[in-house]
């Protein structure tokens, strides 16, 4: 019994919205779960390879849900500067959100899946699952709908001066150790920071928690490729309009004290897409963490709520079931780490 073994499907050459072409194109992925069970699909965030991932697995039971794990353009895993022969002439093309929805797509069809129960994802994967939603609304149709965790449809102003920031940083002396002394100030709330909720999480100071947890959070970064998913991320704009149109029911839930992507940007789209005629709810979800409310590393009991909220959501909202209730069926799994889980002839690699 052990985890699902990453896999890379050849896209061939893909057109992008630009109207450039990903010459040689490429997308990653695990998947785990009997082809009988219903589908989630769960995109990777900003920096994520596929097995930082495995924190938020607990909100889909193996035994009822069929997990597909997707590595975002510019991850290192799929299509990233990093493993994409370029030069001079052709450099690494401008990829949007709509690019690597499109990617998704060709691997469903890939993978023989015509139905998705839900797209679920925390920040940029949140930005992706609404992107789904307005692009292949079919998809989901008679599923549960997508979930966006501290994410919204489109970026912000302020979410891009942010990411400014970010992208000045990457361009110091120490480029990740810049990223991640930046990234400290943003990801967790002031609130968090004024209880020392840094020392809640086991770290000895201040300084520990920036070495330990933010430096090790960009360790595995690659300029060029943190560059080309900042890119993509300050580009996102799936639409509300479309999103309304699409009528795929609409969940997100954002940090309270989210610094980047704020409550107020969320309840404001989804206040939008009601509006417009489309199914959306917004909860915030309770607590410090600000953005690492839904995130790898933030408080177990923030993290409970938001698996609670997001496993009454895929069983369509038909029943209460709260955190203490996701307590009692975790058993022994730790939140924040993987679970064990069967992959007896599951995910069996593409023939591409």
């Amino acid at each position: 019994m052990t985890a699902p073994t990453p896999q890379t499907h050849a896209l061939g050459n893909l057109p992008l919205i630009s109207g450039h072409v990903l010459h040689n194109a490429h997308i990653s992925y695990t998947i785990r779960g009997a082809p009988s069970l219903p589908v989630i699909l769960y995109p990777t965030f900003f920096t994520a390879r596929l097995h930082n991932t495995h924190y938020l697995h607990a909100a889909f039971p193996p035994d009822r849900y069929r997990l597909l794990t997707v590595s975002l353009f510019g991850s290192g895993e799929s299509s990233s500067p990093s493993n994409h022969p370029s030069h001079a002439e052709t450099p690494f093309p401008s990829i949007s959100l709509a690019d690597n929805v499109a990617a998704q797509k060709a691997l469903l069809d890939a993978l023989k899946i015509e139905r998705l129960h839900a797209v679920v994802g925390w920040s940029m994967g949140g930005m992706t699952a609404l992107a789904w939603a307005a692009q292949y609304p079919h998809v989901l149709q008679g599923g549960a709908g997508v979930v966006a965790l501290c994410a919204t449809a489109k970026c912000s102003d302020h979410n891009a001066v942010f990411l400014e920031g970010v992208k000045a940083a990457l361009g110091a002396a120490e480029p990740l150790k810049a990223m991640a002394r930046v990234y400290a100030g943003w990801g967790f709330s002031a609130a968090f920071y004024q209880e020392r909720g840094w020392a809640a999480l086991g770290y000895g100071s201040l300084e520990a928690f920036l070495v330990e947890f933010w430096e090790g959070w960009t360790g595995e970064g690659c300029v060029p490729d943190l560059l080309a998913q900042i890119e993509t991320w300050q580009k996102a704009d799936a639409g509300v309009a479309a999103i309304a149109h699409s009528k795929v029911r609409v969940l997100m839930l954002p940090g309270d004290g989210d610094m980047y992507f704020s409550a107020v940007d969320a309840e404001r789209e989804c206040k939008e897409i009601e509006a417009a005629g489309g199914s959306a709810m917004c909860e915030r979800i309770p607590g410090v963490c600000g953005h690492w409310a839904a995130g790898p590393g933030g408080k177990k009991e923030e993290l409970e709520w938001v698996v609670a909220r997001v496993r009454r959501f895929l069983d369509g909202d038909k029943k209460e079931g709260g955190v203490e209730e996701v307590r009692k069926t975790l058993g022994g799994v730790e939140l924040g780490r993987e679970e064990v889980v069967e992959t007896d002839g599951v995910g069996a690699p593409l023939a591409s």
